[in-house]
């Protein structure tokens, strides 16, 4: 497509972005010369060309429906840490829903998640790896805008309970600060 990465991808991407610019900066790694500053936001097929062979790409289309899965619990989740989902919120995560053909069985469980109580380590729990971990934690943050304790409480609890290194947290807030300007 023409258009920029939107969405899973565009989550993925970043998150990518951010765990790329992380390990850099533990001399673990170069970051890939993208020529592009850090929450540069791609077409969507620079983004699939960026994450192709990394394990933020999708293996298969089951592997897609688990991770939108995964992604959208976790921004349900985030969403609801302050105890209410405001318009702006709501807009989000039904947009994404919308994004994808979700069946009716996937759509019955998404609201049993907006109903349920909040359960930092059950979204913790959908992390295979720290490349997921850090897609779940980029999910969540785009989902809210940190405007009360709450959600600031939230997410420091979700970085813990995925086991993310206080560094990475911070390249991906940067990273998402980056694109929601350039939006």
């Amino acid at each position: 497509g023409a258009g920029r990465a939107g969405g899973l991808a565009l989550i993925a991407t970043l998150a990518y972005q951010a765990y790329q610019n992380w390990q850099a900066s533990q001399g673990q790694r170069a970051a890939p010369p993208s020529g592009r500053a850090a929450g540069f936001i791609p077409s969507a097929d620079e983004a699939a060309r960026m994450l192709g062979g990394t394990r933020f790409a999708p293996a298969s289309p089951a592997d897609e429906q688990d991770r939108a899965r995964a992604l959208l619990i976790a921004m349900i989740t985030a969403a609801k840490a302050d105890g209410h989902i405001d318009a702006d919120e709501q807009g989000r995560i039904f947009g994404e829903m919308d994004r994808h053909a979700l069946d009716a069985d996937d759509k019955a469980f998404l609201m049993d998640v907006l109903r349920a109580p909040v359960d930092v380590e059950a979204v913790a729990r959908l992390a295979r790896n720290p490349e997921q971990a850090s897609e779940l934690y980029a999910a969540s943050l785009m989902a809210i805008s940190v405007d009360t304790p709450q959600e600031r409480a939230y997410l420091d609890h979700l970085a813990r309970s995925l086991r993310l290194d206080p560094g990475l947290v911070r390249h991906i807030e940067a990273t998402l600060a980056a694109a929601s300007s350039q939006r």
